[in-house]
Parts: C-alpha cells; sequence; structure tokens
C-alpha cells in the first residue's frame, strides 16, 4: 500500500487555460488585465472575471512583475486555473491566492528535485566513545539542482513548508536514505531524520518506507528515525501512533535537540527515546561552563537511570570531547571527524589537535 498524497508533486501549470478572478475588486481587475495583455502580446479573450490565456505560466510571470502589487492585495486575490478555453468548477481546477501562486513559483526548484529525484545524502559519523568505533551515520539531504550546485536542507524544508510539500519531501528524504544505506557496514546505524507534521497517516505514509528497507535487505535494528522539530507538533497523540508505528517494527526513536528551549524535558517524558541527542549549545565549550556542565550531568544522569543512550551532538574540540567521554556519554558527532560528506569513506576516531 502506498501514499498516493505524498507520492503526488504539484506543479505550475504551464499550458494554456482559463483564469477566473474570484470577486476582484475593480483595481485589482485592471492589475489582471494589464499582466494579462502583457502575457499574450495580444487581443486578451476575456468574459467578466474569467480570462482565457495561451500559457499560464507567463500570464502569472507577468502579474507577479507587476510592481504596483501590495502583501494584502497578493492574499486577496484568489485566482482559480483550469485547462481549457472556458471556466468550469472541476477536480482539475487550482485555486489559490496570488500570494500562494507566487510562493509556489518561488518554489519551482524544489518541485524540480522532487519530480526528477535529485536528493542526495550527506554521513556524518556517530562514534561509541567508550569503545572508540563507529556507532553509525546521520543522513542529511541534500538538494541537487540539474546544474549540479547543492541546496541546504533548511531552504528545501523553508520551501516545502510553505507550498505544502512537506509530504513528498520528507517522504522522499527518508527513501533516499535507506537506499544510502545499502551502502553502509552491515553492523552501522543509520539515523533518519523525520518531521512528525510531515506525516499524517502512519499507516500510508510509512508502509513503503518499513517496505522498502526490507526490500534493501536492512534489518529494523539498524534503522534510529531522529524526531526533529517537535516543537511545532500540536498533537501528540498523533506523534504517539507515529512512534508505536516504528517500534513495532523494530526500529529506534532518537530525540534531537535536547536542552534546547523550555520544552525539551517533557518532550523526553513524552517521547521516551531509545536514544538523546544533547543539543549542541549545550556541548560548546561545555569545559569552562558550570551551568551547562551542570545541565548535561542532570541529563546523563536520566539518561542512565532510564536505559537511554547519550549522544553529545556537535562536539568540535578535544576539550569537549574530553568532558563528555568522562561524565558518561555513550555516543558522539560533530566537526571533530569533519563536516558531512557525500563519501562514506574509512573515518577513523582518533583525533589530532
Amino acid at each position: 500500500m502506498s501514499c498516493s498524497y505524498c507520492e503526488l508533486c504539484p506543479s505550475l501549470p504551464s499550458g494554456p487555460g482559463t483564469v477566473f478572478l474570484q470577486s476582484p475588486q475593480p483595481l485589482i481587475k485592471a492589475k489582471v488585465e494589464q499582466a494579462l495583455a502583457g502575457a499574450t502580446k495580444g487581443e486578451v479573450t476575456s468574459t467578466d472575471q474569467a480570462f482565457f490565456v495561451p500559457s499560464f505560466a507567463e500570464f502569472l510571470s507577468s502579474l507577479l512583475q507587476f510592481s504596483a502589487w501590495t502583501a494584502l492585495e497578493k492574499q486577496d486575490t484568489i485566482l482559480l486555473f483550469t485547462p481549457g478555453s472556458s471556466f468550469a468548477l472541476s477536480p482539475n481546477v487550482e485555486i489559490r491566492t496570488l500570494a500562494r501562486w507566487e510562493s509556489l513559483t518561488n518554489a519551482g526548484f524544489l518541485i524540480d528535485i522532487l519530480s526528477n529525484n535529485r536528493l542526495v545524502s550527506h554521513f556524518h559519523p556517530i562514534w561509541d566513545l567508550p569503545r572508540q568505533t563507529l556507532f553509525g551515520y546521520e543522513c542529511l539531504i541534500r538538494g541537487q539542482e540539474a546544474n549540479g550546485a547543492l541546496i541546504p536542507p533548511s531552504r528545501l524544508f523553508g520551501a516545502a513548508k510553505e507550498n505544502r510539500l512537506l509530504f513528498n519531501l520528507d517522504r522522499q528524504a527518508r527513501q533516499s536514505a535507506l537506499r544510502s544505506a545499502a551502502r553502509f557496514p552491515v553492523q552501522t546505524k543509520l539515523f533518519i531524520n523525520f518531521v512528525p507534521t510531515a506525516i499524517y497517516d502512519p499507516i500510508f505514509c510509512l508502509e513503503s518506507t518499513v517496505g522498502l528497507a526490507h526490500q534493501l535487505g536492512i534489518t529494523p535494528d539498524r534503522v534510529v528515525f531522529e524526531v526533529i522539530e517537535t516543537e511545532e507538533v500540536d498533537d501528540w497523540n498523533h506523534l504517539e501512533k507515529i512512534l508505536t508505528f516504528y517500534r513495532k517494527n523494530g526500529f529506534q526513536i532518537a530525540l534531537d535537540d535536547v536542552g534546547s528551549g523550555y520544552s525539551s524535558l517533557n518532550r523526553l517524558v513524552q517521547i521516551r527515546p531509545d536514544i538523546i541527542k544533547i543539543d549542541l549549545e549545550i556541548i560548546r565549550n561545555i569545559e569552562r561552563d558550570p551551568v551547562k556542565q551542570s545541565v548535561f550531568r542532570a541529563l546523563a544522569a536520566i539518561a542512565r537511570e532510564n536505559g537511554i543512550k547519550l549522544l553529545a551532538e556537535g562536539v568540535e574540540t578535544s576539550e569537549e570531547l574530553a568532558f563528555v567521554t568522562n561524565e558518561g556519554a555513550d555516543l558522539a558527532q560533530g566537526y571533530l571527524w569533519g563536516p558531512p560528506s557525500a563519501e562514506l569513506g574509512v573515518p577513523q576516531f582518533e583525533v589530532h589537535p
């Protein structure tokens, strides 16, 4: 069973069709007519509030270039588009405010990446501190434009949120990470980030991910799903269903950025993760900051008493590494061992000052 909603990727209509301007003010209608004239470079076919355009993309580009638009007008102007020479309400009608059409236009790079499966994975090693051996990799997604340029995840997810593409992006990111895991040593763990708000139904949204893991021969005990952006979760019952689905299928759960914000302890209690990642702001210069040391020790005690592995994230210096090791961290990750890389290589735990 697959999730048709997650698999569909919206695109900006480029062909001919009819634009319907909903409840236009005379001034706004005049602006639309001027944009139509500029886009069609000829006579505009129109009836009252409906306009036939030979190219919707050209019309929208002309409309957005109109310098007199205010932010409020963009929000108040609702454009309906349907293919064909006359307007009729049907399942093919696309309805957005002008502001939303503009946002979708600006997200063209993301739509192109998703449509052509150009998400790539970079890997950041995670170390088992007591053994000083490789524990796993965090898989970090990048977008790749047609010319090979890489787009950071912050820009990808920012555009996805604005254009209701989180479902699509999160699904492809999870699947890209799993395919990358096929290259890992057999015992190596794979940490995959997921955004809880991007999953609307665990069975429909996640079954394909579970199926792909089995297809690739990746056993569930090798996969750790890392919960990010939990501060945006409004429905904790929904998140619990997601985590229950993962755990029933044998996967582990990690909680990111523990120690950041007043609500992180509450999130720890609600999620009950297998691994907690201590926020890098706690780790930074921790050997010189008594308050950060107290926070770290308290979290280490909570983890130890509840059978949770503690991962120190963002370790950059040998002094930070020495402190977290001596205070009981099980795992560590950070630029001390280099930045995320597209190549796995053969990482070494030993670091030189």
